[in-house]
């Protein structure tokens, strides 16, 4: 389950970085940028279910369009959503990503 949670989010953040490869970017290559926004999710205890819809949220993804890509209700990511501003003690997408990123 763990390995195929890592090739997932390796390809979200390659496809990415593929959309954004002329802009600045935080990370130099999308290993380095797993490791480090895994690392802080786990230290929130977020599941990979959260994990992944965070990593979206991250990537620009409106609500509608996790649900999807996920193949899920916008309610159920909605109730993800707010199981992850619970967990990381936030209120908005920006912050979340915000702190989920230092």
């Amino acid at each position: 389950m763990i390995a195929v949670l890592v090739m997932l989010l390796t390809l979200l953040v390659c496809h990415y970085n593929n959309q954004n490869s002329g802009k600045q970017r935080l990370f130099a290559n999308s290993k380095e940028l797993t490791d480090y926004f895994i690392s802080n999710c786990n230290l929130h205890n977020l599941t990979p279910r959260e994990i992944e819809i965070s990593i979206l949220i991250r990537n620009g993804y409106k609500n509608r369009k996790i649900a999807d890509q996920l193949h899920i209700s916008e309610k159920t990511v909605e109730s993800h959503l707010q199981n992850i501003y619970d967990k990381v003690g936030e209120r908005s997408k920006f912050a979340l990503i915000s702190k989920l990123n230092q």
